[in-house]
């Protein structure tokens, strides 16, 4: 998301001499906060990977391929969030002279890569709700069409919408100048709101249209279906479930996305819109902070909800439980009759 390049000015925001100490005080906790989450993020996305890639029942799976992707941009998400906010703390830029310099500036003082990759998390999350309305709504259409050559390129059509869509009125606003760097210095005003509308619609409100649209036909389809009378082979009904819970399971995820991401694009917009609101304020932070949670909490929500992480987990946890209760063999004190 481009609006919080900004930041990389937030030490030229002008403020009483008697609250910089504050602000200083609140970027340092941030950066702790951010460090920690990254951390978080890190830890549960590479056991998710782990599982997804290792266990063959659950890699044969057509859906895996597209949870495997939200987790694998989940996972970029929170490295880069962690590489992202230790450049930001140690600022070891002081003057941009190199052609490197100048690369630093547009992918972490600008936090290009970072915000690139939280849009195409945001995008893969509807490239899943588009698997999902296929499979609930149109099941005969989704056996016929559906693939996972098919999966892995709306998948990768996510990463690269996500990146296009930022980079594109990043770039040209990023700049060197007087050796130091410049982001996102708007020309004029009516130019800043126009961006602004236009970025949060396609960034945010299209896509918010689209899966609660998607999710409440689906809730539609589903009641309409369990109140039909028939016989239902076991295997239907075992189909059904998985199905039901990856549904279920992606519901979770989308009103986290929705929670998380909701009041940074009200203050995005409203901002660019001319409120009197300030890029860098706690309120800002905030909102900002809720973001970065999203791709972090993904994975517990697999873990939870998701039955086939779930189960193997669990496993996991279970085999490590017994044979830490496992008693090796006393040995006698007593020394053998020689």
């Amino acid at each position: 998301m481009m609006e919080n390049a900004t930041l990389a000015l937030l030490g030229s925001f002008t403020t009483p001499s008697n609250s910089r100490p504050s602000l200083k005080s609140l970027r340092y906790y941030f950066h702790v906060a951010v460090t920690l989450l990254s951390i978080v993020g890190i830890s549960g996305n590479s056991i998710v990977v782990l599982v997804l890639v290792f266990h063959r029942h659950l890699r044969k799976k057509l859906t895996t391929v597209l949870i495997l992707n939200q987790s694998v941009v989940d996972l970029t998400c929170s490295v880069l969030l962690l590489i992202t906010y230790a450049y930001e703390a140690e600022s070891p830029i002081k003057k941009y002279l190199t052609h490197a310099d100048k690369v630093a500036c547009l992918l972490l003082d600008a936090k290009l890569l970072l915000f690139c990759s939280l849009n195409a998390s945001n995008l893969c999350l509807v490239v899943i709700t588009m698997e999902r309305y296929l499979m609930i709504v149109h099941p005969i259409k989704h056996r016929n069409w559906i693939t996972k050559m098919r999966l892995v390129a709306m998948a990768t059509a996510g990463w690269l919408l996500g990146w296009i869509w930022n980079a594109a009125p990043t770039i040209p606003y990023v700049w060197i100048a007087k050796r130091k760097c410049i982001a996102f210095r708007w020309p004029d005003k009516e130019l800043q709101s126009t961006f602004g509308v236009v970025y949060t619609v396609g960034t945010f409100l299209l896509p918010v249209f689209f899966i609660v649209f998607a999710y409440s036909h689906m809730l539609i389809v589903l009641r309409k279906r369990s109140s039909q009378v028939g016989d239902v082979t076991n295997n239907v009904k075992k189909l059904s479930s998985a199905q039901m819970n990856l549904t279920k399971t992606m519901v979770v995820v989308t009103v986290v996305f929705l929670l998380c991401w909701t009041p940074n694009q009200i203050y995005y917009l409203l901002y660019n819109l001319g409120f009197k609101l300030r890029l860098g304020s706690p309120s800002w932070l905030v909102t900002q902070y809720l973001c970065f949670i999203n791709c972090c909490f993904n994975p517990f929500v697999y873990a939870y909800k998701y039955e086939g992480v779930k189960a193997v987990l669990k496993k996991k946890l279970c085999s490590q439980k017994n044979s830490s209760n496992r008693q090796p063999p006393t040995l006698s004190n007593e020394s053998p009759n020689v």
